[in-house]
Order: C-alpha cells, then structure tokens, then sequence
C-alpha cells in the first residue's frame, strides 16, 4: 500500500463519510475492507486492533492485515472468500489447536473488549467458573433482564447454574487464547485455509470457541474437530459442555436481537445442569 492510498484511507475515515462497513476502492486500484461508524465507542477499533494483533502474533490462526486503525474507524486486508473445502477445515482445525496452546496464566486480559457491538469484562480472574459467572453470565443476563429479553423461568436455570458453577468446569481449567466470538460467519473460507475476523479475543476455556462453532453450524465441522484433536486433544467429555459454554453466545444474542435467544439460553442452562 502506497502513501496516497494511506492518506486515502485516513481522510475518509475521519471524515466519517464511509458507511458502517464496505469494500472500498483505492486509488491505486487496490481494495480495503472499513469499518467506521459514528455511534461507536471511543475505543471500540483500537480494541479490535489488539485483538487481531494478539490472535496473529502467536503465528498460527490468519487474521486480516490492520492497515490504519483511529478511534473513527479501522482499515483492513480485504479477503475474498472461497467455497469451503476439506483442506482448509483440516488447515483450520490444525491452526485453532495451535492457537490453544498458548496457554496464558490467568483468565480475562489486559483491558475490557466488546462482543459485537457489546462491552465485555476481561476482569483478571484466576479460577474459570469465577470468571465465566463474573465477566460473562451475570453480565450478560443483567443486559437480557434489563431488555426484557428473556423470562422468568430462563432466568431461574441460569442463576441456579452460576450458584453452583465450581462444580461444573475443572477449577485446574488452563487458560487458552482463543478468538471468542467463533460463529462461522467470523471464517472467511480460502482454497486450502481460513482467515479470522472480528476476534473478541481474550483468555478463556479453548472449549468456548469449540462451543460457539457448534452453536451456529460451520462447513466441516467433524473434519475441523477431529483435525483439532490430531494436535490438542479435547478432554472426553468435552460435548457434554457445549451448552454451558454457549449459554453466554445466547444472552448475547438475546441483547443484540431478543426474539426466542433467551429461551433458549435458559434451555442451555437446563441442558448444563442436567449434566451435573
């Protein structure tokens, strides 16, 4: 990228002239994905800047490149996605568990994040059920609460599920970086690999992204698993807590959009109580 079409970019970001997202043309014939919009918090693209450079400095998962980053905005490597292939789910697969294994000391991070549009806690926390009832489920049904999002009874199985949280989830659970917001419309499918985007990327359980994944579908998906598992096995119960990992995805879901998302969170807790 050339120095006019960096001056390009800033101008228009700053001018607040781009719409929310879009593909744009440089004037070097070049084309950069921006995202800018005027409702957004201060900090709200530097932090998606932290968290692309926290996923790619581990040299496993592809993230697009950051070519100018501004509290108005944020310019990046545009990627044109390809049909999924068998190839790039086992690449995937092979890359997630990579990224796993960078194990941290401590769950959260070093500042607060978004989920979407949403602010997420990143409180530093040491034990996981602590920090997923902390800075994920309380939070977040809060939100749902004060939305009129989700009912009564949802309500209960949640709160049930968070009192009894330590005797859910391994309180010697390791923390992973993991992207953290793993729906597969954040993959964008290449020939023989995936490119990462819009990470809420933190320390947390490397089951969450596992979670989100299966939460929505991805193309694959067996294949990815099982390549996962050829490089960092999943513990053999790891199914068993897929839905305690994707009552938080719901309660987002149900903040951002309302609709049945608060049922079926509270349906997720039932699910992870009946685990127990």
């Amino acid at each position: 990228m050339d120095s006019s079409d960096l001056l390009f970019i800033k101008e228009l970001i700053g001018s607040n002239a781009t719409s929310e997202k879009g593909l744009i043309s440089l004037p070097s014939g070049e084309y950069v994905f921006i995202k800018s919009a005027k409702s957004a918090p201060s900090d709200f693209y530097q932090v998606e800047e932290r968290g692309i450079s926290y996923l790619a400095e581990t040299n496993t998962v592809l993230v697009p490149k950051v070519f100018y980053v501004s509290s108005r905005g944020i310019a990046l490597e545009y990627i044109e996605p390809k049909s999924p292939t068998r190839l790039a789910a086992e690449n995937f697969g092979i890359e997630l568990a990579n990224l796993h294994r960078h194990n941290e000391e401590i769950f959260g991070g070093q500042e607060d994040g978004y989920i979407g549009s949403l602010p997420m806690k990143n409180t530093q926390t040491k034990v996981f059920a602590d920090f997923y009832r902390e800075c994920r489920l309380m939070p977040f049904l809060k939100m749902a609460k004060d939305k009129d999002s989700i009912r009564a009874s949802d309500i209960s199985s949640i709160e049930e599920l968070c009192n009894i949280m330590e005797d859910i989830v391994d309180k010697n659970t390791v923390p992973s970086r993991i992207h953290g917001d793993l729906w597969s419309g954040n993959v964008i499918w290449r020939e023989s690999q995936v490119v990462l985007i819009d990470p809420s990327a933190h320390n947390g359980h490397r089951e969450a992204d596992i979670a989100m994944l299966h939460l929505f579908g991805a193309p694959f998906l067996d294949v990815i698993v099982a390549s996962y598992n050829s490089v960092y096995p999943l513990e053999s119960s790891w199914k068993q807590r897929l839905s305690l990992h994707q009552i938080y995805y719901l309660l987002v879901h149900a903040v951002l959009f309302g609709g049945s998302y608060g049922h079926d969170a509270g349906s997720a807790g039932r699910n992870a109580l009946s685990q127990i």
